[in-house]
């Protein structure tokens, strides 16, 4: 199982080659480890695999002036982000991730199409991918910080639900994760 640093290392290494599967596959692969971990830190993570892919895939970010600047302080703060996993420096990293979110705000604003922002887009999707694999309609909407109507629209437009990928715990291996917790 990835731990913050193998998680950040890997999101580096995929976005720095552009690599929009793997990025997906981060974020599917963090967000199923955090239905027994509940590691917010991994989970803003999963998230950023997810905003970075969806950057990767929309031409107006790259085709964007500022798009060289932009690259090279995300590059700079994932380096940095690094850094303060290593030092096991939460507080400094979990600033370095408000800083990446602003930068792609400000990126997105400049190259708006969509209502809901990337970050927003991400949360509710990744907030979903939670609830999918077993987590209350509360617990997933306060996990990746979104507010709860907003996951219960999202909830009922899709048909994720539907695929074997989520299929939730039986209860034997809920019991199992429940009784792991107060070990």
């Amino acid at each position: 199982m990835l731990d913050e640093y193998g998680a950040m290392n890997l999101l580096a290494k995929h976005f720095r080659e552009k690599n929009i599967p793997q990025l997906h596959k981060l974020n599917n692969e963090i967000t199923r480890g955090v239905v027994n971990s509940e590691n917010k830190n991994m989970l803003k993570i999963g998230i950023l695999a997810y905003v970075f892919s969806q950057i990767l895939e929309r031409p107006r970010f790259f085709e964007n002036v500022n798009w060289n600047k932009f690259n090279e302080r995300i590059y700079t703060y994932i380096d940095a982000s690094l850094d303060a996993l290593k030092k096991k420096n939460y507080q400094l990293f979990n600033k370095i991730l408000e800083d990446v979110k602003y930068e792609v705000l400000a990126m997105d604003k400049t190259t708006r199409r969509f209502v809901l922002n990337l970050f927003e887009t991400a949360s509710i999707k990744t907030a979903g991918n939670l609830y999918f694999s077993g987590y209350s309609v509360s617990k997933a909407a306060e996990m990746a910080d979104v507010d709860k109507l907003e996951l219960v629209r999202y909830l009922g437009s899709t048909v994720a639900h539907d695929t074997e990928e989520f299929k939730t715990l039986s209860i034997m291996e809920r019991i199992k994760n429940a009784k792991e917790l107060f070990k």
